[in-house]
């Protein structure tokens, strides 16, 4: 079962990781109404589909004029194949660096794989094919876990953001994806801000259907559609 955006950041939320103010809107004045009162803002469609940025449902509003105007344009696309019926208004974060961080079932290992990336919003299947040496690679036994210490000790030395900030960060997103029983749990992009400040700006989770029973709560907050299922 996979969750639209705005389903799956109470996830990140409820382990300690920061993610812009946003609210969901069903219409263009409702749309304008949220602007209004968060400020400048991203007008996200909220469909089952990757790459909506690339297909125009993801833009930035100056004013609610303007959130109005992008969201009367965005409502009713479709969107690898779905319509988009909802929106999340969510303000603009002053970025000083954009990152990619992940959480997911490995085959290989057969448990899970923290992933991290200094290079985020961008095709991260892209980037490990030209780029592979960006793309840093953690396999973590499921039975005792990864803490904040150890990851920090496989951060790059040179990389230039907080590292017991970011390795704390990453901790709390193995936790999360544990306590869901994820299959996927990915932050694309993680941005530092302008004030030091660490944030998701988009968030993608995907769970094994048969984890359902387990996490009920969670469940009823999926969306019917699978990304898997998608070309």
């Amino acid at each position: 079962m996979n969750f639209e955006e705005h389903a799956a950041k109470p996830l990140l939320r409820s382990h300690g990781i920061a993610t812009p103010e946003g609210a969901l809107a069903t219409t263009a004045d409702a749309a304008g109404a949220i602007a209004a009162r968060l400020g400048p803002c991203g007008v996200k469609a909220q469909v089952p589909a990757g790459k909506r940025g690339k297909a125009g449902g993801i833009k930035l509003a100056a004013t609610p004029e303007e959130a109005r105007s992008h969201a009367q344009s965005i409502l009713g696309m479709t969107i690898g194949g779905y319509p988009v019926e909802r929106l999340l208004i969510e303000a603009q974060v002053p970025i000083a660096r954009e990152m990619y961080a992940a959480v997911l079932n490995d085959p290989a290992s057969k448990g899970p794989l923290l992933l991290f990336s200094a290079e985020g919003g961008m095709d991260i299947e892209e980037l490990a094919a030209t780029r592979p040496e960006a793309l840093l690679t953690l396999p973590v036994d499921i039975r005792n876990g990864v803490d904040a210490a150890a990851i920090a000790s496989w951060l790059p030395q040179s990389l230039a953001v907080p590292r017991d900030a970011l390795a704390a960060c990453l901790a709390k997103l193995y936790a999360a994806y544990k306590a869901s029983d994820a299959e996927l749990l990915e932050i694309n992009p993680l941005v530092l801000t302008k004030d030091g400040q660490l944030l998701a700006l988009d968030c993608k989770l995907s769970l094994d259907d048969s984890a359902e029973p387990r996490q009920a709560e969670l469940a009823a907050q999926a969306t019917p559609e699978r990304l898997n299922d998608l070309e």
